[in-house]
């Protein structure tokens, strides 16, 4: 999340494809949620090592100060599988609560809409709510599993839980393994988590 591509602020280069580089990723997709003046572009980005293909990237619901998208892209992995990345809008208000919910109805319909082959999908981002929230309640009524939940915020002192990795697997062939927070505190003021997961082959 939040990735800049051609910003002064971050000297005008494409953060996408200098993370790539730095950490040997052969492949990356950049989704641009809002424009910052003067050219440059704000949103999401996905890193493999293994080949992609850009399913879409589409703005959904979110205030009108600031714009949000979802990018969705197939891993070419020996077991293909889909990833969505996301960020939500962040005010802890009644109206933003609401329009968060619409953002993950919209997210959800447009990966249903967009997944003919019915493949495993992983939903992560900054969700910018907890647990019991009703975006996330939202989410599981809609099938996807949350797994185990981990306090990504502060990375200071992580106490709350607003980042999240939903997955969701045609008759269960995705399998959650472990999901861990990563201790850096310099990068972000969110610390980053990495899910490990097992993707089971489709019986023919």
């Amino acid at each position: 999340n939040e990735i800049d591509k051609n910003c002064a602020r971050t000297g005008y280069i494409d953060m996408t494809e200098k993370l790539a580089s730095l950490t040997g990723m052969c492949f990356y997709q950049f989704g641009a949620a809002r424009v910052l003046p003067p050219e440059g572009l704000y949103g999401n980005a996905v890193l493999s090592r293994y080949a992609m293909e850009l399913v879409g990237s589409w703005l959904i619901p979110a205030a009108v100060d600031e714009t949000r998208g979802m990018t969705l892209v197939k891993i070419k992995a020996p077991n293909p599988f889909l990833v969505a990345l996301t960020h939500l809008n962040f005010r802890q208000t009644p109206e933003e609560n609401l329009l968060r919910v619409q953002a993950v109805r919209k997210i959800n319909d447009l990966i249903s809409k967009n997944n003919p082959q019915n493949l495993p999908v992983v939903l992560a981002g900054d969700f910018n709510c907890y647990p019991d929230s009703d975006p996330v309640k939202e989410l599981a009524e809609l099938g996807w599993n949350i797994g185990k939940v981990l306090p990504t915020y502060p990375s200071k002192a992580p106490a709350r839980s607003i980042d999240h990795i939903f997955t969701k697997g045609a008759d269960r062939r995705m399998e959650i393994v472990d999901r861990i927070g990563i201790d850096e505190k310099i990068a972000s003021d969110h610390i980053p988590v990495m899910n490990n997961l097992r993707i089971h082959r489709n019986k023919q």
